[in-house]
């Protein structure tokens, strides 16, 4: 392992459009199967990663998702017999995929962006629903399964004093997983760090930078420097409007909010270019609907 914070993953120095790794300035090049490969099989994960380095590329962004789509993924928190989840015991699994997999990017100068928060969030299955777990009750948490998923986003997001939670017991589990990510996280120098996988139009921008502050401050006590971002993602409902060429409806300018709304540029990206303080580096990646020269 690099102990060397100079090797570190870094913005280019001498020109900011660029990355630089091990002092060498590099552009990240990725492509794997998956949003979260380490939750393959072993021998899986090595065999992309090597094809990967083989082709010349030296990037994946790895969400730390578990909803199940493929039938093979796990969740990081323990489930007992009865299908609840301990949201106090580790799922020794799930991050022993996940050491596996940081170890292998590492040998093969692999740099990962790692997503702390997914798109679970909300969803029926998540194990942070008090219904799914033996350690939450509602009057413990505004958090509840809600069918409005966007609804039961924002009741999770909550428990963050800036938008009136408080230490209560969902804020301190979310700290605990996060603070596990980071332990996995901050012995390697190949990883970049972002809040959300698809941070929505709607959402609060204090969930966000409470996070992304959150690591920093970790990484300052842990004697690291590292970089972070938010990734934004457009939101699709208004941007399928106009693609269509039909009415937005009284919700879709709601959303809007009487700005003016282009679909080929994501306006949440302001919030990440205003605050160098708390956001390192900008996460394009989600921006992708349009094509071609339009795109770009």
């Amino acid at each position: 392992m690099n102990e060397s914070q100079s090797d570190r993953i870094r913005v280019y120095e001498v020109n900011p459009r660029y990355w630089q790794y091990k002092g060498q300035p590099i552009l990240l090049l990725g492509a794997t199967d998956d949003e979260n490969l380490f939750q393959r099989h072993q021998e899986e994960v090595i065999g992309q990663l090597d094809r990967l380095a083989a082709a010349g590329g030296n990037y994946d962004r790895c969400t730390m998702t578990g909803r199940p789509e493929l039938g093979f993924e796990i969740y990081p928190h323990k489930r007992l017999p009865d299908g609840k989840y301990d949201l106090g015991q580790w799922n020794d699994t799930y991050w022993s995929k996940l050491q596996g997999y940081l170890e292998a990017c590492e040998q093969r100068d692999i740099v990962m962006q790692l997503e702390i928060w997914a798109l679970d969030v909300g969803m029926r299955h998540y194990p942070y629903n008090p219904g799914n777990n033996v350690n939450l009750q509602e009057s413990d948490t505004r958090y509840r399964y809600v069918q409005d998923i966007s609804a039961a986003k924002r009741l999770f997001y909550a428990s963050i004093p800036e938008l009136g939670g408080g230490e209560e017991k969902l804020l301190l589990y979310q700290k605990a997983f996060v603070d596990k990510v980071l332990s996995c996280a901050f012995p390697y120098e190949n990883i970049l760090y972002c809040v959300d996988n698809e941070f929505r139009y709607t959402q609060s921008w204090k969930w966000s930078k409470y996070w992304a502050r959150y690591v920093r401050q970790k990484a300052e006590e842990s004697g690291k420097q590292i970089e972070t971002t938010e990734m934004n993602q457009t939101d699709w409902g208004v941007v399928h409007a106009l693609e269509q060429g039909r009415r937005l409806t009284k919700r879709d300018r709601k959303r809007l909010g009487g700005r003016k709304w282009s679909y080929s540029f994501n306006v949440n990206h302001r919030s990440v270019y205003d605050n160098p303080d708390v956001y390192s580096y900008i996460d394009f990646s989600d921006n992708a609907n349009a094509k071609e020269q339009e795109h770009w």
